[in-house]
């Protein structure tokens, strides 16, 4: 369960600077977007199997959140 949430947060971080360097931007957050909601979900199952503590898992949640209205802000700017 570990490696699938840092695989995942690296394949964020690889379509972010993917996306970065491109010039159509709309593609490239959609996809980040698709994968903060797998995010999301790993991070759920993993609060449910009791691998995060409540506090880990609230934190976790909080900024995953915050990155999911960032990228929603700048989906509705492009």
């Amino acid at each position: 369960m570990c490696s699938q949430v840092k695989n995942t947060c690296y394949e964020i971080l690889k379509l972010i600077i993917r996306t970065n360097k491109s010039k159509q931007k709309a593609p490239g957050l959609y996809e980040i977007d698709t994968q903060l909601e797998m995010l999301r979900w790993l991070i759920r199952h993993s609060h449910r199997r009791k691998y995060l503590s409540h506090q880990s898992y609230e934190t976790a949640a909080k900024r995953v959140d915050e990155l999911g209205r960032i990228i929603g802000g700048l989906l509705k700017g492009v």
